[in-house]
């Protein structure tokens, strides 16, 4: 009897011990909360502070992003879930911690506790909405806030250097002029060009007519003519005739 009355007390603080703790796991219990509604649709230049040292890191052409969660649950961040827009109205869907996407981020410890998560992103986009998974009890952490950001510059912003605008009409080739014709133009016709040699006729005098040659013989036969009739008719004065 001795022994089974010293094992009461054991057994009470053992039973108490487990009442404690159930009692005290709803504090530490995992939940869900949401972005405050007052950030949503914010862009980088909320609360700009880029003097923030963890955001010493980031490429110029990344915005910066801190979410902190607040409250007096004295839970932890352990994901976040975030929606974003980016510049060309497209949806993404950002997770926090992820090592297999293009976005860095890590979370922040303060007072042991993981209250702090930064983001980079590619410059230009609009936080649309986000949740977080806690430690805590999610009553007493009922949102997560986005504390400040860090804008970056786009790397495709346009410049303001004009553009070639294109045209219609058809291109004109420098070296010729339009105003003349082509069929009139010397280089198009190697007779019409007065620095072209002229044709070879053996080595001769240009041929501008008749042959020469021919001419020559017409001159000599004429000649021969006249001067035959002529003899002709002085023997024909010389002659008497008789009775």
């Amino acid at each position: 009897m001795r022994k089974r009355r010293g094992l009461r007390p054991a057994l009470i603080t053992a039973i108490a011990g487990g009442i404690s703790l159930a009692l005290a796991s709803p504090a530490w219990a995992a939940g869900t909360v949401n972005l405050n509604k007052d950030h949503e649709g914010k862009q980088a230049g909320y609360n700009n502070q880029c003097g923030d040292s963890r955001f010493k890191d980031k490429p110029a052409d990344h915005d910066g992003w801190h979410f902190v969660l607040p409250g007096e649950g004295l839970g932890s961040f352990t994901k976040l879930s975030l929606t974003f827009e980016d510049r060309s109205g497209s949806p993404v869907e950002v997770t926090i911690p992820d090592a297999t996407d293009a976005y860095p981020d890590f979370f922040y410890q303060a007072s042991g506790r993981t209250v702090h998560a930064y983001l980079f992103t590619p410059a230009g986009w609009t936080l649309k909405s986000g949740s977080a998974d806690i430690t805590g009890n999610p009553k007493k952490n009922d949102k997560f806030n986005l504390s400040h950001t860090c804008a970056g510059e786009p790397s495709d912003e346009p410049t303001d250097e004009p553009t070639e605008e294109p045209t219609d009409e058809p291109s004109v080739d420098p070296s010729v002029d339009p105003s003349v014709d082509p069929s009139m133009d010397p280089s198009m016709d190697p007779s019409m060009d007065p620095s072209s040699p002229a044709p070879d006729n053996g080595g001769g005098l240009p041929v501008t007519g008749a042959a020469a040659g021919a001419i020559a013989l017409a001159g000599v036969a004429l000649v021969g003519g006249g001067t035959a009739l002529m003899v002709m008719r002085r023997r024909r004065d010389n002659i008497t005739f008789t009775s």
